[in-house]
């Protein structure tokens, strides 16, 4: 007996739940996995994924069973950074060996247009009504001959939605900008459900590996000061992996994320954090990629978080100073919170 979450991953290809059972306490098998996983066999003795994309009781990257505890060391040939993106896509958008539906959560920025555009999966977009993010996914899903499935947000929306999602996020340290990030997540995810997508591709991570945010485009010091910068942002996975993941699980979704593939990790570090910011062009080597995929207009894109282009954190903001709360948006969450 076996209890898997996600699906897992031997020497690049896909396990099925049988070959997954027979693994138990074969514990070099086990340490080459790669994939996005959480796995209980009947003896107690438990795995879970590289990056910990999947929640589970055990550490992320690690082989636990009564016997012994083993890092894992998925064993996968070097490959160019666009060869690694196309592999980690289309494995996660086989959903042959597992139960899951799968969709793509689409904000028409190059990161999630890029997996939509491999995966060729039906597409997912949330916004207010007249939000940048429903139009470009809109855009996007039309060049690209995808289904979309859209769902536009109302201010109500919003409010019913945030006591919701700070009361299942009430164990982590959430900030104004997590929450606004978890309420989005949840119309995708709630989204997703209503149309019978369980596993849903994202371009989660791709800002942290690629160099997405608008500070790497403002740093013109030295290749020490872009390396710390990429250092710092990439030590917060851990949390947004965990935030994400909650939210998502809340709505009986997931998020599968093609940006943390060991892969595609692997061939984007081997590249020089400068090489991912050029001319303060963020993301440069992403575009790159893109290009082979999308039109020049939607790899090269710039959008804002999609907090901000759903018009999701506009309208919590207008929510804090309709309730008596001004500018004061920490007052009017914690007031939610305690309510």
């Amino acid at each position: 007996m076996v209890q898997i979450k996600g699906w897992a991953e031997l020497d690049g290809a896909i396990l099925t739940h049988y070959e997954i059972a027979e693994m138990q306490e074969d514990a070099f098998k086990i340490s080459r996995l790669g994939g996005e996983f959480y796995i209980i066999w009947d003896d107690g003795s438990r795995v879970r994924d590289w990056y910990g994309v999947m929640l589970g009781d055990c550490p992320a990257g690690t082989y636990i069973s009564k016997r012994m505890s083993v890092p894992l060391s998925p064993s996968l040939p070097s490959s160019s950074l666009s060869q690694a993106i196309e592999t980690a896509v289309l494995l996660r958008a086989d959903t042959s060996y597992t139960a899951d539906t799968c969709a793509t959560a689409l904000s028409g920025g190059v990161d999630s247009a890029l997996i939509a555009a491999i995966s060729q999966t039906p597409c997912i977009a949330v916004g207010m009504e007249g939000s940048h993010d429903l139009q470009q996914a809109a855009r996007v899903a039309s060049l690209c001959g995808l289904d979309l499935y859209t769902k536009i947000i109302y201010g109500r929306d919003v409010e019913d939605a945030l006591p919701l999602v700070m009361k299942c996020t009430q164990h982590l340290s959430m900030t104004p900008v997590d929450i606004a990030i978890g309420v989005t997540l949840w119309f995708i995810g709630e989204t997703a459900k209503e149309q019978g997508y369980t596993r849903l591709l994202s371009g989660h991570r791709a800002d942290e590996l690629f160099g997405g945010y608008h500070r790497y485009g403002d740093v013109n010091g030295s290749t020490d000061e872009i390396d710390q910068l990429f250092r710092k942002d990439w030590a917060t996975i851990k949390h947004q992996n965990l935030r994400d993941q909650t939210i998502a699980h809340a709505n009986e979704t997931w998020l599968s994320m093609p940006y943390l593939d060991t892969r595609v990790v692997s061939a984007a570090q081997s590249i020089a954090s400068s090489d991912h910011v050029m001319n303060g062009i963020r993301k440069y080597q992403l575009r790159r990629v893109a290009l082979h995929y999308l039109p020049h207009e939607i790899a090269c894109h710039t959008k804002k978080a999609m907090q901000y282009g759903t018009g999701i954190a506009k309208e919590i903001k207008k929510l804090a100073k309709r309730n008596g709360f001004g500018t004061q948006l920490s007052a009017y969450l914690k007031a939610i919170q305690d309510g």
